[in-house]
């Protein structure tokens, strides 16, 4: 057995780490591989293998994170994994231990953990802390002629506009946003493009549920005043706004409440982030 890291250029370890994701999130990253959604540098896989198999894996996603204001260098941990006839035997301990002591040097180490690892990250220095949810009636907005339509992926304009904003959008929050995201934000955005929307030259990753609107994420290469914009995304017999990231200054009444996940618990090492704050949800890994 060894630890091997950084190998997603070898198509035989590789297609090993994809049928392990595959059969233990129904994920598979091959697409992402082959579309150059997995920026060598910036998702590292670290696994250990045995006779050439992927038995267990942490990978490491750098990122730049802004907050307030400030960029922090830092690791979101994820694809945490081990085949199912080599669990119980400690190896992901281990994996661990080595992989926290390689970004000892990052100021924010953070994950998010489905509730069967509830119990398993604080062994690591790892505390469980909550996010915050940022929800807004939308009888404070003037409303606006809404003017966004949906993005077709399959049109060519649509989709350069896509990829030019994921390279060089602005950090959607200097609450806490994310620096030069491109992975994972062109992965989250393949995953969902209904819920991709085109307002002139900015992209909304945009939800209506019953008559609340959930926005994720807006793509912009220039800064832009949340408060003006929001008016303008509202549709007709929506009431209710619920934002996936942290507003910036806002003037408008968002409600802030505490969110404890357990399918979706943040867990972090370090004492970067602000008070109060709420990672984007394009973001995740």
């Amino acid at each position: 057995m060894e630890l091997i890291s950084g190998y997603l250029n070898d198509p035989a370890l590789r297609q090993s780490f994809n049928r392990l994701a595959i059969e233990t999130f129904s994920l598979d990253f091959e697409p992402w591989y082959q579309g150059g959604m997995l920026p060598h540098g910036r998702y590292i896989p670290h696994s250990l293998v045995q006779d050439g198999e992927v038995i267990a894996n942490c990978s490491a996603n750098l990122f730049d994170l802004i907050v307030e204001g400030r960029e922090v260098p830092a690791v979101q941990l994820g694809t945490v994994m081990t085949a199912k006839e080599h669990r119980g035997r400690g190896l992901m301990s281990g994996l661990m231990e080595r992989v926290l002591a390689h970004y000892k040097d990052r100021e924010l180490i953070y994950l998010f953990a489905n509730d069967q690892a509830l119990g398993f990250y604080p062994k690591f220095g790892f505390r469980r802390i909550p996010q915050t949810t940022y929800s807004l009636d939308v009888s404070a907005l003037k409303r606006q002629d809404a003017s966004p339509h949906q993005l077709n992926t399959d049109d060519p304009q649509d989709r350069v506009l896509l990829l030019r904003l994921c390279e060089r959008r602005v950090p959607v929050s200097q609450t806490l946003g994310v620096h030069r995201d491109c992975w994972p934000l062109r992965a989250a955005c393949s995953l969902v493009p209904r819920r991709l929307w085109r307002l002139e030259e900015r992209i909304i990753v945009m939800e209506r549920t019953d008559d609340t609107l959930y926005i994720d994420d807006i793509l912009s290469e220039q800064p832009f005043a949340l408060d003006e914009l929001l008016p303008s995304l509202v549709p007709p017999g929506c009431r209710r706004l619920c934002l996936g990231f942290c507003p910036d200054q806002s003037a408008l009444p968002f409600s802030r409440e505490p969110l404890w996940e357990d399918d979706n618990a943040l867990f972090v090492r370090g004492d970067a982030l602000p008070k109060e704050f709420c990672f984007p949800e394009t973001s995740h890994t």
